[in-house]
Formats: C-alpha cells, sequence, structure tokens
C-alpha cells in the first residue's frame, strides 16, 4: 500500500464507509469506540496492516482519518521509516509546499503539515507513526476525493 495525502491509503479512500472497508480489508481485529457529546468515533484497528482506520461522526461516519505504523507503507517519492528526522522533515518540507507546525510533548513530537493534513509523531527521535486526514475546504467542507 502506498500514502495518498488526501486520498487515503491504497485502495482504502477517505469517505468510505465502514461496510465498504470490510470488504476491501475484511473485518478488523479490534474495533474500539470514542463517544463525547458530538457523537461516536469508530477506530477500525488492522493488526497485520499495522493501521488505524477512523470513521467519524463529524463527517457522517465515513473515514476522515488514517493511522500508519506499518513501515512497509510509504510515500511515492520517498520511505519515511529509512530517512533521520531532520531529513524526512526538510523532504516533507519540500515535497509539500509548507513548513511544519511542531507539538513537543517530551519524550514525544509531532510535526503537523496543516494544508496537507499529514502529522509524523516521533518518540525518542524515532519516527513511530505517521497520520494522514481528509482535506476540507471552505467552511469546513469535506473534500472527499473522487475515483
Amino acid at each position: 500500500m502506498q500514502i495518498e495525502i488526501g486520498r487515503g491509503l491504497g485502495k482504502i479512500l477517505f469517505g468510505m464507509t465502514e461496510q465498504e472497508i470490510y470488504q476491501v480489508l475484511g473485518k478488523p481485529d479490534k474495533i474500539y469506540i470514542e463517544e463525547d457529546e458530538d457523537g461516536k468515533d469508530i477506530d477500525l484497528q488492522y493488526f497485520q496492516h499495522q493501521i488505524v482506520l477512523k470513521i467519524e461522526s463529524d463527517n457522517d461516519q465515513r473515514l476522515g482519518w488514517i493511522e500508519v505504523h506499518n513501515k512497509n507503507i510509504h510515500f511515492p517519492w520517498c520511505n519515511p521509516w529509512v530517512l533521520d528526522r531532520v531529513e524526512l522533515l526538510v523532504n516533507m518540507t519540500e515535497m509539500l509546499g509548507e513548513e511544519c507546525i511542531l507539538e513537543d510533548y517530551g519524550h514525544m513530537e509531532c510535526y503537523f503539515f496543516e494544508e496537507n493534513w499529514v502529522e509524523l509523531q516521533f518518540c525518542l527521535g524515532e519516527l513511530k507513526c505517521i497520520n494522514l486526514g481528509v482535506f476540507y475546504g471552505d467552511n469546513d467542507v469535506t473534500l472527499w476525493p473522487t475515483l
């Protein structure tokens, strides 16, 4: 599988429903439900693929966020898992055409590329997770990818 920013991960596209994801990947190994006053989000955890697919209540119970922990999944232009932190951040800044925002949590650092909805999470200097989100347009309108 390859990461397609703003689109998804291989055959998994932002905007898919839970059932549509099941048709592609089968049932998840674990389902985790997060509820708050705004609704219910569902995390579909696929252990073999080392991914979490988030079905979001804010997005009409459709896929809006992907967590990638699998070191075999990468961007078309580079494999982020083999680059050191500084080299990866320079590469991403150049490819995405924007500077990242750093959120420092002590031993964990998150680098967020806001315009491209990409977040790189490092723990003790090592890349641990790549997060991807669906794009939003004016007035926070969700921009679902087309086939």
